[in-house]
């Protein structure tokens, strides 16, 4: 199957300003979109859509294709299909034609290789019109409120808001990476949402989707937790040693399942530690194999180990001792801070 890898990236952006091309982990966030599609070894062609002379070199620098969008097609009025339609179009002009075409947008840089890959082979897996990555709500999107012109907030759906989460079936979101779609239903369609549609689940930990400010200190947040702990060397594991931290319930209820393992978050969040201990009942203490609650009874192993392989960089339970870096983790998300 040949396929297409497509890249748009305009310059300007109207809540934060040339976000596509602002630095990230060392060169322009585009730059790692084209990066982990060539990674992934599928593509036929890796191609930047865009109209700006800098963004051309930069994207031919980082061994990519160019489509030369038209100035109409940078402006705001402009679509998605829009530019997915004009990049096929030029394609087949120049005698190249693909039966899929794989969307990443360059404002998702924690999407990887892994997760392209694995939309793609959504996507090609029996009769459908395409597949995309997707997230859970960080919130019940069933009690989302619309403000409405005199500043009052009324339900959105009101016969769903009070209901339990738990009685309504599963929902998940576009989390704004990833848009595999065959190209010929695509043609017709105009769509990235097809009636025959597939979804590729990934972590809110890595579907980080930057349009604001806010979302670019959320990223950068992100990717300091992961830098941390991949880059710290490991030593041997002592029971004995062990760092006390004291933790910031809200922040953990916030956090959870985005940057950590959500059940040890949402773990930390209820529990409380076994007194004397320093700090009090929101004290616990970090060693090799996780977080250990109020002396780590055995009812509480399970989670404990979940804890640390929830971080991303760790493998799994091991011989290691991981006592300031879980801490700084921890600390670096403001979920933990460590106890006097």
């Amino acid at each position: 199957m040949r396929r297409l890898a497509l890249i748009p990236v305009k310059r300007r952006s109207r809540r934060l300003a040339e976000k596509n091309i602002r630095p990230f982990n060392g060169k322009p966030m585009f730059e790692h979109s084209v990066a982990y599609a060539q990674e992934s070894d599928l593509f036929v062609r890796v191609v930047v859509s865009t109209a700006d002379a800098q963004i051309k070199a930069m994207a031919q620098a980082a061994g990519a294709q160019l489509h030369h969008r038209s100035v109409e097609l940078e402006s705001d009025t402009a679509t998605l299909v829009d530019v997915t339609i004009a990049a096929l179009d030029q394609e087949e002009v120049e005698g190249r034609n693909y039966d899929l075409v794989v969307v990443l947008l360059a404002t998702a840089p924690l999407r990887t290789a892994c997760d392209i890959k694995q939309v793609v082979a959504m996507a090609e897996a029996g009769k459908t019109g395409g597949a995309i990555a997707v997230t859970d709500y960080a919130h019940p999107p069933h009690q989302a409120l619309k403000l409405t012109a005199d500043g009052m907030a009324c339900p959105m759906w009101p016969d769903l808001v009070g209901k339990r989460t738990d009685a309504l079936p599963r929902l998940c979101v576009d989390n704004g990476s990833t848009y595999a779609m065959h190209v010929e239903s695509f043609r017709k369609a105009r769509t990235f949402y097809p009636a025959s549609l597939r979804v590729y689940h990934m972590p809110r930990s890595r579907s980080v989707d930057v349009d604001d400010e806010e979302d670019w200190h959320e990223l950068t947040l992100a990717a300091r937790v992961r830098g941390e702990a991949s880059d710290k060397s490991w030593s041997t594991h002592h029971e004995s040693s062990c760092v006390w931290v004291r933790v910031n319930r809200p922040a953990a209820r916030a956090f959870a399942g985005r940057y950590i393992g959500g059940g040890c978050l949402r773990h930390l969040a209820r529990a409380q530690g076994s007194c004397p201990l320093p700090g009090g009942k929101d004290s616990f203490r970090l060693h090799g194999r996780g977080i250990v609650m109020g002396g780590g009874r055995e009812r509480h192993r399970s989670a404990n180990r979940q804890a640390c392989c929830g971080l991303p960089g760790f493998a799994g339970p091991s011989k290691s001792d991981p006592d300031e870096l879980l801490a700084k983790v921890l600390g670096a998300a403001g979920i933990c801070e460590e106890a006097a």
